[in-house]
């Protein structure tokens, strides 16, 4: 049976609605997501290895890209995840999927050896992937994947490439689904994958890709985000990319349509398939059957910044963007397959009785959500880096969501902590502005 949805055809019944989904999506934060585009872009300084730093540039054939790809390193470490920066060779293969921004083979390949001849080409040397894993209950992966490196006018790629909707964008939505989903167990394995090289030939999606392949990798679904920031008519139109010659890729498109309709996302789908694109990283997983799609904002809608000085944080449409994160990671959520352990009797009892807290987010900037459960009344106190008690929360018992509003306090880290007798448990967060 066949059913309209949102303008396109899928297949109903496909998705089925889930609490527990619905439940972690929401907690995508807003201020999380712009923190990352802000310091991708350049807008705020960052720090890496623990010294002080910043990301004007992004270019793949500049010293600076190994800089973003150790910072987006340390983003996912410092969310529990072993990481690895996979060096890969960057010879130019003029052969497969053209990327967007170039009109031939031949055009590209000048502008490679231009820059090699010149002295200033990173080309010799190894370029880099980020790869975090987030082991499941098997070995099948889903994979959340999107490109980190950026690009400008010639005159300006060694020195400024912000990049905030290409594809700063994207790397913040795999950021913030690693960040909600870190916390959760999982049938099958997730992936979170930031390629290097994408600008100027896929070429750390088709390194990867091969990779995996030699591997022997599971893949079941691969999900490529690259510019999901600009709506200028407020549509919520964002393209769905299937490979036209794959029905796996086809279904997982509609997939992801029906997702956006189910969890009532203020997005309207468009599936392409005869008229889709290869020209980013999902289509280096296509070369070798693999189902991967790309979700990208609306093709007649098209950013006017883009590979300009212009393409700033400043330009982006939030809530949109937003909206296309909740819908990846209730995707991911629904295809990785929400895994609960079973809790015996007495754990259980033991569990009851023990206060717990969760923040709606470990980054924020002026307001942030408590989650409280204690089988006793309890004041949740924030505390600084020195382990001062800084401000003290309207006291709670039960089940409770708080929002707590640290627009007064400077920037750095804190403990949010409750206790009774003698447990007392705490969450750290970081404010940013």
């Amino acid at each position: 049976m066949l059913s309209i949805c949102i303008g396109i055809i899928t297949l109903a019944g496909a998705v089925e609605y889930s609490p527990k989904v619905a439940e972690i999506a929401d907690e995508v934060n807003t201020d999380s997501v712009v923190w990352v585009i802000a310091s991708l872009s350049g807008d705020k300084p960052v720090t890496i290895g623990g010294e002080p730093d910043s990301l004007p540039t992004r270019f793949a054939y500049s010293p600076d890209c190994y800089q973003a790809a150790l910072w987006i390193a340390e983003q996912l470490e410092a969310h529990g995840f072993g990481v690895e920066v996979e060096p890969f060779n960057p010879t130019l293969i003029t052969a497969g999927s053209l990327p967007l921004g170039w009109d031939s083979w031949e055009e590209l390949e000048t502008s490679y050896r231009t820059n090699l001849e010149a002295g200033i080409s990173k080309a010799p040397d190894p370029m880099w992937n980020v790869v975090a894993t987030l082991p499941g209950q098997d070995s099948q992966q889903v994979i959340l994947c999107a490109h980190y490196d950026a690009t400008s006018e010639p005159e300006n790629r060694y020195t400024y490439t912000p990049g905030a909707d290409d594809n700063a964008s994207g790397v913040a939505t795999v950021l913030e689904a690693a960040r909600v989903m870190a916390q959760y167990d999982w049938e099958h394995t997730l992936r979170f994958v930031l390629f290097g090289g994408e600008e100027i030939g896929l070429l750390g999606s088709k390194a990867y890709a091969e990779e995996a392949v030699e591997r022997g990798d599971e893949i079941l679904a691969v999900f490529n985000i690259d510019m999901i920031g600009w709506d200028s008519n407020d549509d919520a139109v964002m393209d769905i990319h299937t490979d036209p010659t794959n029905q796996a890729s086809q279904d997982l498109g509609y997939e992801i349509a029906e997702v956006m309709n189910i969890y009532d996302y203020n997005i309207d789908p468009e599936v392409l398939i005869h008229e889709s694109t290869d020209r980013s990283d999902h289509a280096s997983f296509w070369a070798y059957d693999i189902p991967a799609i790309l979700l990208i904002e609306d093709w007649d809608d098209f950013t006017p910044f883009y590979h300009t000085t212009n393409d700033k944080l400043s330009t982006l449409n939030k809530p949109y963007m937003i909206e296309g994160i909740k819908s990846a990671v209730a995707w991911a959520a629904t295809r990785a397959v929400y895994h609960e352990e079973p809790v015996d009797a007495d754990e259980s009892l033991v569990n009851d009785d023990s206060p717990r807290i969760k923040l709606s987010s470990q980054i924020a900037t002026d307001q942030i959500w408590l989650e409280v459960r204690a089988p006793y009344p309890v004041t949740p106190v924030i505390y600084d880096a020195a382990g001062r008690s800084v401000a003290r929360l309207t006291p709670t018992s039960g089940t409770s969501r708080l929002s707590v509003d640290v627009s007064s306090l400077p920037v750095g880290v804190y403990w949010v902590g409750i206790g009774g007798g003698e447990i007392f448990v705490s969450s750290r967060f970081v404010v940013v502005r």
